[in-house]
């Protein structure tokens, strides 16, 4: 039987860019999958765009959010618990942005690389991507190689933001490994979703990396990451690290989230020792954490960016905007 996909995409006053994401996902060459887009309160005509293209394919379900607290994140998460309650199982899961481009091969390709390693365990799988503007023109051809990412090991997860959320893909177990998230909670609002499937699935499964691109990730200003640069030279490492109390409260919010994910962790698992480890190098900090990155092999993708983050821990900048 054919394996199920189920996309999960949330939107909020997408019209510019929603059709371009609808007909890539339309025309997978993969066509046993199925969408469900979730808005939150769009003001222009994104919801009028949906209905029009929920008629048209029958895959395509749509609703609106029922959630009081609003952003990327809160929706997400909403989509997520609405899907793990629902009683209806997919075989594999995707979140999806509303105003990039997939390849039309983006589900079959990625399908392909996780079906190698699956194995039942919870197994969470990302790719690379291009970049695109606002006129879908590619900006970037690699986004990994742009950003210096690549994927150390499991640990590196709880230290670094290396995954974009839009281009994954995981099995059940993986999904249904993260319990049902309350919504009402403030710190949703700054939990992302990638990140959070992937620690989870790196504990408890594993983590696995596609190395080809398989969408146009379109950066705009109007969407939630278009301050991110993707450029990671030298020249910026120093004008970074020139203001390093910004540099600090930023690596802040990236440990804040694994703090948050740790407690989630160990209120719904048995303790893990190296769970706990992870935990308290992130509120220490010091000469201990410094040990603990070279015993675990842990890196952020290239010298320059080790070298910020280590300095980072080993003065304990970071700790006063730790609030988990």
């Amino acid at each position: 039987m054919e394996l199920s996909v189920r996309i999960m995409m949330a939107t909020y006053n997408g019209e510019k860019y929603l059709p371009q994401q609808l007909d890539s996902i339309i025309t997978q060459t993969y066509e046993n999958w199925s969408i469900i887009v979730q808005d939150d309160g769009s003001t222009d005509s994104t919801w009028s765009i949906l209905e029009e293209y929920a008629k048209q394919d029958s895959r395509i379900t749509i609703k609106k959010s029922p959630e009081e607290k609003h952003g990327a994140y809160y929706n997400f998460h909403s989509i997520a618990n609405q899907e793990k309650q629902s009683g209806i199982l997919y075989d594999y899961y995707m979140f999806c942005d509303q105003d990039d481009i997939w390849d039309e091969n983006k589900i079959e390709r990625m399908l392909k690389r996780i079906e190698k390693e699956n194995n039942g365990n919870p197994i969470f799988c990302y790719a690379d991507m291009r970049v695109i503007d606002e006129h879908s023109i590619e900006k970037i051809p690699s986004i990994c190689t742009a950003q210096g990412l690549q994927f150390i090991n499991k640990k590196s997860l709880f230290f670094s933001h290396i995954i974009y959320g839009c281009n994954t893909l995981m099995n059940r177990a993986a999904f249904f490994s993260v319990p049902i998230i309350d919504t009402t909670q403030e710190w949703v609002g700054i939990m992302s979703h990638d990140n959070l499937y992937a620690k989870f699935s790196g504990v408890l499964g594993s983590v696995i990396f596609y190395p080809g691109k398989t969408m146009g990730y379109r950066r705009h200003g109007g969407n939630v990451t278009s301050k991110h640069t993707y450029g990671f030279g030298a020249a910026r490492i120093l004008k970074r690290i020139s203001d390093i109390g910004s540099l600090a409260r930023d690596h802040a919010h990236t440990y804040n989230q694994s703090l948050i994910m740790i407690k989630m962790f160990l209120a719904n698992y048995n303790e893990a020792e190296s769970i706990n480890r992870i935990d308290k190098v992130l509120r220490n900090g010091g000469v201990g954490a410094l040990r603990y990155f070279k015993y675990e092999h842990i890196s952020w993708g290239n010298r320059i960016k080790d070298d910020s983050h280590k300095l980072i821990f080993l003065l304990g900048l970071y700790k006063k905007y730790i609030n988990y």
